[in-house]
């Protein structure tokens, strides 16, 4: 039974540094690591920040979801303040 975990950064840096448990270990974005179990085990408590290398893949594809659901949200909202605008709009 291995020791080691491997464990990937999911934030938005490039780069992240463990200031968690004090390994000083560097995490290069959505990259698996190896680290020990037990370091393992306290950074996947922040489970926004890492997770274990198999959930990449599903943790990419919510990612992309959520910036395409954004996206559309703000098409909407400008949109809306177009239409606004235009209602509003004291030109004859």
């Amino acid at each position: 039974m291995s020791d080691k975990i491997a464990i990937v950064y999911i934030g938005d840096k490039p780069i992240k540094k463990d200031t968690v448990t004090g390994s000083r270990l560097v995490f290069p974005r959505h990259e698996p690591v190896d680290v020990e179990t037990h370091i393992a085990m306290q950074l996947l408590a922040f489970p926004t920040v890492w997770r274990k290398a198999d959930e990449l893949d599903a943790v990419l594809v919510h990612q992309a979801e959520l910036e395409a659901a954004a996206a559309e949200e703000a098409r909407r909202a400008e949109e809306a303040a177009a239409r606004l605008a235009a209602e509003q709009s004291m030109v004859v």
